[in-house]
């Protein structure tokens, strides 16, 4: 189903595996022609699965200790490149990462957009508050049913951004815009960290009847 896999782990026609290369991207060992920045999350979980197969320990209980290991270390690059891949926003730091663009130490709050700041920072403040709100405990039923259609307020309006944002990064690295990437994912992050704020609290939210999950 996918012949890059043995051609990247199986030599030709033997159950000999190849070492792992540091030439080998993710992508190439999970049997994707090019990278991208969006991948079906059932066909990954499917690629992951058809090369674990051709690394079983039982195809090599026959073979040596050097290929044993091979085997091994094949398998562990195997489950790290599906451990990144399937999360977005580690995909789009890999991707970046491919193009030498590094992600560390971005730290959006030194960014000149001082708009999109203001904007987040305003829904940090009522993330705050919502809160603090459900946290004290002589609030009024009428506090409650304010508190509740509050906090749905605020779930969909970082559930939008968060989609208009990832909208934007997947065109931008489709475009090969590097640069405009990595600002618009460091706004991602910075978004999704305030909705994990909010997530923290997750039971308590759920006591009101409100899903707070990104999707």
């Amino acid at each position: 189903m996918f012949t890059t896999l043995r051609q990247v782990f199986v030599h030709a026609g033997a159950a000999a595996v190849q070492p792992v290369s540091p030439n080998w991207s993710y992508f190439d060992v999970l049997g994707y022609p090019n990278p991208e920045p969006v991948i079906d999350v059932i066909d990954l979980g499917d690629r992951m699965r058809q090369t674990q197969k051709l690394l079983h320990p039982d195809k090599f209980s026959a073979k040596t200790q050097y290929e044993k290991d091979l085997a091994s270390d094949a398998s562990a690059y195997v489950n790290k490149a599906y451990s990144c891949l399937q999360k977005p926003v580690e995909r789009y730091e890999y991707l970046l990462h491919l193009h030498g663009v590094s992600t560390d130490n971005v730290d959006f709050k030194k960014s000149d957009d001082t708009e999109f700041l203001s904007e987040v920072m305003n829904i940090r403040e009522k993330v705050e508050e919502v809160i603090r709100d459900v946290l004290n405990p002589s609030r009024s039923e009428k506090s409650l049913s304010e508190l509740s259609g509050t906090v749905r307020e605020l779930v969909s309006e970082l559930r939008q951004r968060l989609n208009d944002e990832e909208k934007i990064i997947i065109n931008l690295i489709s475009r090969s815009d590097w640069t405009g990437a990595l600002i618009s994912l460091s706004r991602f992050k910075y978004i999704l960290k305030v909705f994990e704020e909010l997530r923290e609290y997750e039971f308590a939210w759920k006591q009101l009847g409100i899903n707070v999950t990104t999707t």
